[in-house]
C-alpha cells in the first residue's frame, strides 16, 4: 500500500509536472499571439491613422488651394489692374463667394474701363477742341491784323440800309472819320450816295449775281466832299449782311477827267486850226 501510494504520488506529480509544463507552453503561445495580435492591432491603428493623417492632409490642401490659390489670382489681378492693363480678367467662376467678388470685380473693371475710355476720349476731345480753339483765335488774330492794316477800306454792313457794323481804320478815315468806331455810330452808307440811282444799280447787280467787282460810285464825305470809289463786295442774304472793299480813286478820276479836258482842248484847238486853215486856203484861192 505504501509503495503504490509513492507509485500514485509520483504519478501524480509526472502528470502535474506534464500539465504545467503544458499550461506553460499554452501560456506563452498565448502571450505569443497576444503579442502579434497587438503588433497587428498597432499596425493596423498606424495605418488607419496615417491614412486617416493622409486624408485630412490632402482635404487640407484642397481646402487651403481652393480658397488660397483664387484668392491669389485676385490678388495678382488686382496689381495688374493697378499698373493700368485694364483689359485683364480675373475669369475665377467659383460657385462661393470668392467667384462672386472676381465676378464683381471684373464687372467692376469693365465699368473703369469704359469710364477711362470715355475719358480719354473725352480729353483728347478736348485737346483738339482746345487746338482747334487756339488755331481760330490764331486765325482771328491773323484776320483782325490783315483787316486792321489793310491798304484798302474794308468794312461790312447791314444789307437794308447799309449802316455800317463794322470796318478799318482806313475805311473810316477815308470817309472823314477819325476812328472805325465813330464811324460805325455814324454812317449810314445810303445818305451819302452823290448819285442814288447808282446805289440802285448797284444794289440790282448785288441782288442778280450776288457780288460786285470794281463797280465805280460817287460818295459823299462826312465834311461833304465827293470821293471817287471802287466797289467790290459781296452780299449774305441769310445773314443780311453786305461785306465789301473800296479803294480811293479819286486821284486816278480827276487825272482821268484833267485827260479828258486836255483831250477836247487839243480837239478844240485842232478843229480851231483846221477852221483857221480853211479861211486862209479860201482867202488864197479868192
Amino acid at each position: 500500500t505504501q509503495a503504490l501510494r509513492e507509485r500514485i504520488i509520483s504519478q501524480m506529480l509526472v502528470n502535474a509536472h506534464s500539465v504545467y509544463r503544458e499550461g506553460l507552453r499554452l501560456l506563452n503561445a498565448a502571450n505569443e499571439k497576444t503579442g502579434y495580435q497587438d503588433n497587428l492591432f498597432h499596425l493596423y491603428s498606424n495605418i488607419v491613422f496615417g491614412l486617416l493623417a493622409l486624408f485630412i492632409v490632402t482635404f487640407a490642401v484642397i481646402i487651403i488651394r481652393s480658397v488660397t490659390y483664387p484668392l491669389t489670382r485676385l490678388h495678382k489681378g488686382t496689381e495688374i489692374i493697378a499698373e493700368g492693363n485694364l483689359d485683364y480678367k480675373t475669369n475665377i467662376r467659383t460657385p462661393d463667394e470668392i467667384g462672386q467678388l472676381s465676378t464683381a470685380f471684373d464687372a467692376m473693371t469693365e465699368n473703369l474701363r469704359e469710364i477711362t475710355v470715355s475719358r480719354d476720349e473725352l480729353s483728347k476731345e478736348i485737346e483738339d477742341r482746345k487746338r482747334a480753339e487756339e488755331k481760330l483765335r490764331e486765325s482771328e488774330e491773323r484776320f483782325r491784323h490783315l483787316f486792321n492794316n489793310a491798304q484798302v477800306g474794308l468794312f461790312r454792313s447791314r444789307l437794308s440800309d447799309g449802316k455800317i457794323l463794322e470796318c478799318n481804320e482806313r475805311f473810316a478815315k477815308g470817309i472823314g472819320y477819325d476812328t472805325p468806331e465813330k464811324c460805325c455810330a455814324d454812317y449810314v452808307a445810303k445818305e451819302h450816295y452823290s448819285d442814288p440811282s447808282s446805289r440802285e444799280i448797284m444794289r440790282r447787280e448785288l441782288s442778280t449775281k450776288g457780288q460786285v467787282a470794281n463797280y465805280e460810285i460817287e460818295v459823299t464825305r462826312k465834311d461833304g466832299t465827293v470821293l471817287w470809289a471802287s466797289f467790290s463786295g459781296k452780299i449774305y442774304p441769310k445773314e443780311g449782311l453786305l461785306e465789301g472793299a473800296v479803294v480811293d480813286i479819286t486821284e486816278r478820276k480827276r487825272a482821268e477827267e484833267d485827260l479828258r479836258k486836255s483831250e477836247e482842248a487839243a480837239r478844240q484847238l485842232a478843229m480851231e486850226n483846221e477852221i483857221i486853215a480853211s479861211i486862209g486856203r479860201i482867202t488864197t484861192s479868192t
